[in-house]
């Protein structure tokens, strides 16, 4: 929706990522699937992991030497060199859109929604959610503002990775307990930005504390997830995750009007607070953060 600025950033060569070396240890060079099928089933089981099962893998790069041998079944260009260049950023929220339109009608009797009407739909709801333009804005002034989300955690434009089919805006896409697919088809592009590469406090050998953290890891916000799904597109009600380290849905799921997104994202990145930070209040339901209508002015 905006134009890419590109980064100067120095790629780094396969071996020098956590992930590289999860793919070094997991890759099936004699599975059924397709390349991208099998990449993003190991994406999936890379966030399940938690963040201390990733930690492995990023103590075998810590002692991987360049020169060092490369099994030849293992696909060195998962990751595009742009891609390889963002992946060693941590980010704690992102945007993802998952729905591009359906070709069936739906299960209450609805007609098909072609991908020009999603598209129309979508470029609505960006204005307003992530632009954080009025209703009333024009919509032929250029934008020079502040994005709501970082651009590069952003995924927007891959309907074969992202897009999870939905017949009715109300129908759940995100239940909890589950790693949704359109979160691993966002990370089969960054996956070590889910926890970073940069040496931390918390990488740590010391069983007792791992054991402590898992603990309490378990019922902590890793990172937000707002998905553009059916119901954010065509009635403006985003949807805001709460997954927690090993890329799960937790029980409380909350929409909130577009023009409330900002405000909302920077609760999280700003303060520090979760979508269910006390774990007494939690309910494994979708509720509605207000009343009216997802347009509304907030």
């Amino acid at each position: 929706m905006v134009p890419p600025r590109m980064g100067t950033r120095d790629v780094p060569p396969f071996g020098s990522q956590p992930f590289d070396h999860f793919i070094m240890e997991r890759w099936d060079p004699s599975s059924t699937l397709s390349k991208k099928e099998q990449h993003k089933v190991l994406v999936a089981v890379w966030l399940s992991l938690g963040q201390y099962g990733r930690n492995i893998f990023y103590q075998r790069m810590r002692t991987w030497a360049n020169d060092s041998d490369i099994p030849e079944h293992v696909p060195q260009d998962l990751l595009t060199n742009e891609q390889r260049a963002k992946n060693e950023v941590p980010y704690c929220a992102f945007w993802i859109r998952t729905w591009y339109g359906t070709e069936d009608k739906g299960s209450d009797g609805s007609k098909p929604v072609t991908r020009a009407t999603a598209n129309k739909c979508y470029h609505h709801l960006y204005r307003r959610a992530v632009l954080s333009i009025e209703e009333d804005g024009d919509e032929n002034e250029p934008y020079d503002g502040d994005l709501t989300i970082e651009e590069d955690a952003i995924f927007d434009d891959d309907p074969d990775s992202f897009g999870m089919a939905q017949q009715t805006p109300e129908e759940d896409i995100a239940p909890a307990g589950a790693i949704p697919s359109a979160l691993a088809g966002a990370f089969m592009r960054v996956p070590d930005s889910f926890d970073g590469t940069s040496k931390a406090e918390w990488r740590s050998d010391n069983a007792e504390m791992i054991l402590k953290e898992e603990k309490r890891l378990e019922d902590s916000q890793h990172v937000l997830v707002l998905l553009a799904d059916r119901q954010a597109c065509e009635r403006g009600w985003v949807l805001f995750l709460s997954i927690n380290h090993k890329g799960q849905v937790m029980p409380l799921r909350i929409r909130h009007k577009a023009g409330d997104t900002r405000d909302q994202v920077n609760q999280w990145l700003g303060l520090g607070h979760g979508i269910d930070a006390a774990p007494e209040d939690r309910t494994d339901e979708v509720i509605y953060a207000d009343d009216g209508d997802g347009w509304d002015k907030c």
